[in-house]
């Protein structure tokens, strides 16, 4: 339970990492690149660790 727990986390702070991003201008300076990079990161982060949870609550189940 606590890797979904720590999932939503992660895709509760890319969500607000987000909407930063378009408070924004509409340039895309470097700092902003890297900035979604590492929200992109944290994405991908997030939908392997809630799979690896999926993954072990499937075989928990067999």
């Amino acid at each position: 339970m606590k890797i979904k727990t720590l999932g939503s986390a992660l895709m509760i702070a890319m969500l607000g990492f987000a909407g930063l991003s378009l408070a924004g201008c509409d340039d895309k300076g470097p700092m902003e690149k890297a900035g979604e990079k590492m929200d992109n990161s944290v994405e991908n982060a997030g939908d392997s660790i809630e799979s690896a949870g999926d993954d072990v609550q499937d075989a928990a189940d067999s």
